[in-house]
């Protein structure tokens, strides 16, 4: 039987999941349809312990990325401008803001650093700045390591599967009484189902990866507000 590490029902509905290549954690972005809110939470993988950061953010906030134990989160001026302004920086070990910068906008990532653009300064300059700090810092881009992130093949329709080096894991839909229930099953070399679990219901078939293998461990979301994680 594979080892359950991990699982919590959120009251907010799961929107967003973010992996950092570097450092063991997982971070989680929350929206709340009711009260137009947003959270940020985090878990420490390795010992599948729950980090509860209450980190709020507003409801058009974006949790961009993860990196070094840094938490990034892009700022929009409003809905129906989608462009971005203004990025903060949180600790995910202990949701504490680093830093906090109100015209910048993401970029990417190189060695200890974050590349930024001012949306307020044209032509657009690439700016390097310290992960820790957001001070501006002179640095040579280099490619970091990424971690080991497998998606899941479509079969078909309603299939999808994905095989690791002890296990296959697969979802698939039932349709009973007008209703979809999408299953999904991980099986060992004896082909022996070792976890099942139902990941949603609904009246139509929904898309979307239903799961994904990150750095040995099958993570997966159960009716958009329950996170579940094996180690494989």
């Amino acid at each position: 039987m594979l080892t359950l590490k991990f699982q919590k029902q959120f009251n907010d509905t799961i929107w967003k999941i973010q992996l950092d290549a570097m450092l063991p954690y997982m971070a989680v972005l929350l929206r709340n349809k009711e009260d137009k809110k947003g959270k940020i939470t985090a878990i420490h993988l390795p010992s599948g312990s729950f980090v509860d950061l209450s980190i709020e953010v507003d409801w058009i906030a974006d949790l961009i990325k993860i990196h070094q134990g840094c938490l990034f989160v892009q700022f929009y001026p409003n809905e129906a401008l989608p462009k971005a302004c203004g990025i903060a920086c949180y600790d995910a070990a202990t949701g504490k803001q680093h830093w906090i910068n109100y015209t910048d906008t993401f970029y990417g990532f190189h060695q200890d650093s974050v590349l930024t653009y001012s949306s307020k300064i044209e032509p657009k300059t690439i700016i390097s700045k310290d992960l820790h700090t957001g001070q501006p810092i002179h640095s040579e881009a280099v490619k970091i390591k990424e971690a080991a992130l497998q998606f899941p093949q479509a079969l078909n329709d309603q299939e999808e599967s994905l095989s690791t080096i002890a296990y296959i894991i697969k979802t698939h839909y039932e349709l009973a009484d007008g209703i979809y229930t999408q299953y999904l099953r991980v099986l060992n070399q004896e082909q022996k189902i070792v976890v099942e679990d139902i990941l949603n219901s609904s009246k139509e078939l929904l898309r979307g990866d239903s799961f994904f293998v990150f750095d040995n461990q099958l993570v997966y979301i159960k009716h958009k507000q329950e996170l579940k994680i094996y180690a494989l």
